[in-house]
């Protein structure tokens, strides 16, 4: 891991204008089962570079308001550097967190839609979805970019995440 750190450090001193991390649970093909921690502490090491999580599985979290702090307070940190980046996951670690993968889609959709209102609607306020139900939501801290920080959506190219990223609503990287 320092290593790592070490070379996304490296990365903004030649003068790249981002670096990214990102997230995969039990399996050596990421090793990094928190992209959150990893970008706090590039928040503190480096001071120009966008940090880019590419991305917080959306659909495997229990609670995807802890992200919306969580990404908020990066924001915060790092006066505007974030970029978030949201995903489904992938298959294998559906099975490791016991989440029926074929509820995907609509996870995500649903835990976006959450984060989305979390970071801009005025609080209190209660959210009912099929997968979500939280009686009081009143973030904060607030992202310090308004209306929040960019969002992208990373794809293996299905068409479906095509069309949500490009939806007009939207207009995501």
């Amino acid at each position: 891991y320092e290593r790592y750190l070490n070379q996304l450090e490296r990365a903004e001193e030649l003068g790249f204008d981002g670096i990214g991390v990102n997230e995969h649970h039990q399996t050596a093909y990421g090793m990094m089962p928190s992209p959150i921690v990893m970008a706090s502490a590039l928040a503190r090491r480096t001071h120009r570079a966008k940090i880019c999580i590419l991305g917080s599985a959306l659909p495997l979290r229990e609670h995807p308001l802890t992200l919306a702090e969580e990404h908020a307070m990066i924001d915060n940190l790092t006066r505007g550097r974030l970029i978030s980046g949201f995903v489904r996951g992938i298959g294998a670690e559906y099975h490791v967190f016991g989440v029926d993968p074929t509820t995907s889609h609509d996870r995500f959709h649903e835990a976006h839609d959450l984060i989305i209102q979390a970071w801009t609607r005025e609080g209190p306020f209660e959210f009912s979805g099929k997968y979500y139900k939280h009686r009081y939501v009143n973030l904060w801290p607030r992202p310090y970019q308004q209306p929040h920080p960019p969002v992208w959506i990373p794809s293996q190219g299905s068409q479906e995440t095509i069309d949500f990223a490009a939806h007009p609503d939207r207009r995501y990287t």
